[in-house]
């Protein structure tokens, strides 16, 4: 069912049970006849709406506003509020569609200062990962743990890609286009700005080390998996929207459902994912011409030199990123989370402009724990880099995009 559809069903629903007084639009009405003689139920809401058992349930507070589930998302869903009650424009309660993650992560690809450079590479494995993920959290199977049967960890779930995804395009974006990271210059955003300064770090040492397109790709898969996710976690505890309905109505009581095991497992169920998706990066690349002779059975292979399967280095690493992701959303201050931003309804949303967030607090009194916080955070992250570039470094040296023609880059580019 369509956002538009199940947005009318709700309507009509609760015009029909007494939730709502107002006069119904012909639009409703053919719905309201559609519906026959639906009951009227928390369950019904549900079945009627194709949701998740218990989203009634979590949904029911006053004005909500909780974005519609990601996989109750149409190809042309808008990108809007679900439930707009708010004169702030940067307030967002809904989430890109899958086809709308698509098209913003190929449009970022192919545009300037992006396309046939070694800065493109994981927009390329990302426009490719993102669909095989989203296709594969909206398998509702019984046993596939990546779509979860809780309506809350289902929220988070799709609240935590949908923020990593728009930030994590926002900020490649500013560092790229920064000229001085251009040129190379040693310019290096503060961690404490969001720690946006992990990613701008790896495209400086980009320019300054020729670093060749499966390099960038690796070490933007690193920071993308432990820096970025860890500040991602920590922002889902300070972001109102995502807790209305529930009993969770402070940020020790929501961290501590998000140790819940139902989250983890969730949590946990995409490192196999995200282990078996390695020969999906090198296709990537190779497709978009940014990369040729791309021997992906060998590059996954020399991930053995880790020590461990891909997936279990992968869930190494997002174990320890949850773990102080938690641990930076309880040392940040109520209302002050750089993700996060007021809405006019008094609520704390997710940011809309990531690039101008404000910094983490780490200059007020008692915030040495969350400064060594985010201090191991960055260190994580670049651990991380470093142990995925080596490996593919030897299998794959110095192949590079610089070294294949400039136009048939540009023409695999454009029908990728």
């Amino acid at each position: 069912m369509s956002q538009t559809q199940a947005l009318m069903v709700r309507v009509e629903r609760s015009r029909r049970c007494g939730r709502w007084r107002a006069v119904a639009s012909v639009a409703v009405m053919s719905v309201a006849v559609m519906m026959g003689g639906a009951a009227c139920s928390p369950a019904a809401d549900e079945a009627a709406e194709g949701l998740r058992p218990g989203t009634a349930a979590i949904a029911s507070g006053s004005n909500a506003g909780v974005p519609m589930p990601f996989c109750s998302l149409s190809a042309n869903a808008p990108n809007t509020a679900f439930n707009a009650g708010s004169d702030n424009a940067n307030v967002r309660l809904s989430y890109w569609s899958a086809s709308e993650v698509q098209r913003q992560i190929l449009a970022q690809l192919k545009s300037e200062p992006f396309g046939c450079t070694p800065h493109s590479a994981y927009l390329a494995a990302y426009a490719r990962m993102t669909k095989d993920r989203d296709k594969a959290r909206c398998d509702a199977s019984p046993t596939n743990a990546m779509h979860p049967s809780d309506p809350l960890d289902a929220r988070l779930n799709d609240a935590l890609a949908d923020m990593m995804t728009r930030n994590y395009l926002q900020i490649a974006n500013a560092c790229v286009s920064n000229k001085e990271v251009s040129r190379g210059a040693d310019v290096r955003s503060s961690r404490t700005q969001a720690l946006q300064g992990a990613f701008c770090d790896l495209h400086v040492r980009a320019n300054q080390e020729n670093w060749n397109t499966l390099r960038v790709a690796m070490g933007s898969t690193a920071y993308y998996l432990s820096t970025h996710l860890a500040v991602a976690l920590s922002a889902l505890a300070h972001t109102d929207d995502l807790w209305v309905g529930t009993d969770f109505d402070t940020v020790p009581k929501r961290v501590e459902r998000m140790r819940a095991p139902s989250f983890k497992k969730v949590y946990d169920a995409f490192n196999g994912f995200l282990g078996n998706s390695l020969t999906t990066v090198g296709q990537a690349l190779e497709d978009a011409g940014l990369m040729r002779n791309a021997d992906r059975l060998k590059a996954a292979s020399k991930l053995a030199e880790l020590g461990s399967p891909a997936g279990v280095v992968f869930g190494n690493r997002r174990d320890v990123a949850y773990k102080l992701g938690l641990a930076i959303a309880e040392l940040v201050p109520l209302r002050s989370h750089p993700w996060t931003q007021e809405g006019a309804d008094g609520r704390m949303h997710m940011r809309e402009n990531i690039v101008q967030a404000p910094a983490f607090p780490v200059t007020k009194p008692g915030a040495s724990a969350l400064q060594q916080h985010l201090d191991d955070v960055a260190a994580e992250g670049a651990k991380l880099a470093a142990a995925l570039a080596n490996p593919f470094m030897q299998a794959f040296g110095n192949d590079t995009v610089t070294t294949l023609d400039a136009e048939a880059c540009r023409a695999k580019m454009g029908s990728f």
